[in-house]
């Protein structure tokens, strides 16, 4: 049985609790799927994601690894700065579904899974040695707590208790600061389609920091939310896992993400697994389709890619099959579209710009 830092504190308020597929105890909801759910879209909800898997790749040949790995483009992030990826194998199918940190040129911060936290660790160590880099990767999954504050207050509520102006941090930004007196830091990101950060702090200051976040929101009508919840919201805005909607089978393209496949940042793994368009059957190996013209010319980084950009046809709603475990419960990170709009959102753990 593994437990996050904040374990005691879902069984204190109550917390339905059951064991995901990698054998963490989490909440699935503390009082409803629907009143916790309707709370995040209305108010402002938080939750305990600590269970996620963090890397910190260090060297001076960290950058490079970062970019070797993932199909996105890791040289265009400045400091403080994140990007949503998939990392794939040489065969052009999907290793892991990652955020990227930059902290410096020779230390980046992948977020993993808690579902294949274990299994990238090994996958970037091995290509740190065989391409024999001066970079090293360490797991510090943990040595911190991530707690979510997601919901239309949420700004309202975080902005009452640090010192890092929320006003400021833009969409897939990041920026330290404090909790009253406890170290933090905060990114705006999250996987509940609303305005949201993540919040970073060392473990044994974990509970410390639910409670202020806890308090602080009390006027905003904050309420903790389980996993089950999670699964609810972004399933409404059509998010997918990686580890069930979409596995080690499929490749960016079948996955709808292959907006973030940047083709002209250089050489990156799986880049050569491409052949026309429509060759390529579930399963096949080795068949990326090229790129279409017109998502080569839309690119900018962490921009949103316009109507038309690799969504399902306008006004088809387009939902993953679901994959789970035999408790029924998702685990893993997500990539997300706009279904109704048809369109494919720069926004992996979307929420509104606001």
């Amino acid at each position: 049985m593994k437990l996050t830092p904040l374990y005691q504190k879902h069984l204190d308020l109550g917390a339905t609790m059951y064991t995901t597929g990698m054998g963490y105890e989490m909440p699935a909801y503390y009082s409803s799927v629907e009143e916790e759910a309707k709370n995040v879209r209305e108010r402002v909800g938080m939750n305990d994601v600590s269970l996620m898997g963090r890397l910190d790749v260090k060297g001076k040949d960290a950058l490079a690894l970062t970019q070797y790995l993932i199909v996105n483009n890791a040289a265009a992030l400045s400091d403080g700065q994140a990007l949503y990826s998939v990392m794939c194998d040489a065969e052009g199918l999907i290793v892991d579904d990652v955020i990227v940190m930059r902290f410096s040129a020779e230390h980046l911060r992948i977020i993993t899974s808690s579902m294949f936290r274990a299994r990238t660790l090994v996958w970037i160590q091995k290509h740190i040695d065989e391409k024999k880099l001066n970079a090293y990767v360490t797991d510090i999954s943990s040595y911190y707590a991530m707690i979510g504050v997601q919901g239309p207050k949420s700004r309202e509520v975080l902005s009452g208790i640090t010192d890092i102006d929320l006003s400021k941090l833009k969409f897939f930004r990041f920026a330290f600061g404090k909790f009253g007196d406890i170290p933090c830091m905060i990114a705006r990101l999250g996987f509940s389609g609303e305005l949201g950060y993540e919040c970073y702090v060392n473990t044994e200051d974990a509970h410390a920091a639910w409670d202020m976040i806890m308090a602080a929101g009390k006027p905003q009508g904050i309420l903790p939310y389980g996993m089950d919840t999670l699964d609810a919201l972004r399933w409404e805005k059509g998010f997918i896992f990686y580890g069930f909607d979409a596995t080690d089978e499929h490749n960016p393209y079948e996955c709808r993400v292959f907006d973030f496949i940047r083709y002209d940042c250089g050489d990156f793994l799986g880049r050569e697994a491409r052949t026309p368009r429509g060759s390529r059957g579930r399963g096949s190996k080795g068949t990326w389709p090229s790129p279409p013209p017109a998502l080569k010319a839309r690119r900018r980084h962490g921009a949103p890619r316009g109507r038309g950009g690799g969504g399902p046809p306008r006004g088809v709603t387009r939902r993953p099959p679901a994959r789970r475990d035999a408790r029924g419960r998702p685990s893993g990170r997500g990539a997300c579209f706009d279904s109704v709009a048809g369109r494919h959102a720069a926004c992996p753990r979307g929420q509104a710009r606001r």
